[in-house]
């Protein structure tokens, strides 16, 4: 009569069950939150380099004596920023200029970005495109 709960086995089953869940449920965590980690990574890395390739148009504009933004030149600005947002991406991130306009003392840039391109097991592939803005003050 002592030892009866050491020769009772109802639960075990249910216990190994739950430490194999328990286990499959953190391994999945895990993989959701790198995931995650790397898609904020990777829109803080195009939003800087969105900064940046404003900044170098809104500059370059005003050293070749554009000191107004204007419909007029939109047009080369908005060739400035391309060719700059390029070259700081060297071509390796297909963003979409979604709109540049003239506003007050500067242009507002904005461009949708992919932050995750992927494929999860019972989901399928996932593309993920942030849209993100900035203004470029002249």
């Amino acid at each position: 009569m002592k030892h009866r709960f050491l020769n009772d086995e109802r639960g075990f089953l249910h216990i190994f069950l739950l430490c194999i869940m328990t286990i499959f449920l953190v391994v999945i965590f895990g993989m959701m939150m790198a995931t995650f980690a790397g898609a904020e990574k990777e829109a803080s890395t195009t939003y800087s380099w969105l900064i940046e390739a404003g900044d170098y148009a809104a500059h370059t504009a005003v050293m070749n004596g554009m000191t107004t933004a204007n419909d007029e030149n939109a047009p080369y600005v908005e060739q400035y920023f391309n060719t700059a947002f390029s070259n700081i991406t060297q071509n390796t991130v297909s963003w979409t200029l979604t709109s540049f306009t003239p506003s007050g003392q500067g242009y507002q840039i904005a461009i949708s970005a992919p932050v995750f391109v992927g494929s999860f097991p019972l989901i399928g592939q996932q593309n993920i495109n942030v849209p993100m803005s900035y203004f470029a003050e002249l």
